[in-house]
């Protein structure tokens, strides 16, 4: 059955983040101060690493291999984030 969930990222370059198989990422948003990951997800998949690529407005980003989710703000709009998927290259 699938639902959706949130995953906390962190305001770092890199990370990767444990979800079920076959996870649709869907929306990046901040609650409570705290940058979520929302995705539609079966809890009952075996789970696989997906590594993400978080990039601040104005920041040089080298990875041609992306999938842009969304972007957030923190500090009311002081920050400004842009996050990605890290895509396996086939």
């Amino acid at each position: 059955m699938n639902t959706i969930y949130k995953y906390k990222i962190t305001v770092d370059d890199y990370q990767t983040i444990s979800m079920p198989i076959g996870t649709k990422v869907l929306s990046v948003q901040v609650q409570h101060g705290i940058p979520q990951i929302r995705a539609l997800c079966n809890q009952n998949n075996l789970y696989e690493e997906r590594k993400f690529r978080l990039s601040g407005t104005g920041h040089t980003i080298h990875e041609n291999n992306l999938n842009f989710i969304g972007t957030f703000q923190l500090n009311n709009g002081g920050l400004v984030f842009h996050l990605f998927e890290i895509l396996e290259n086939k």
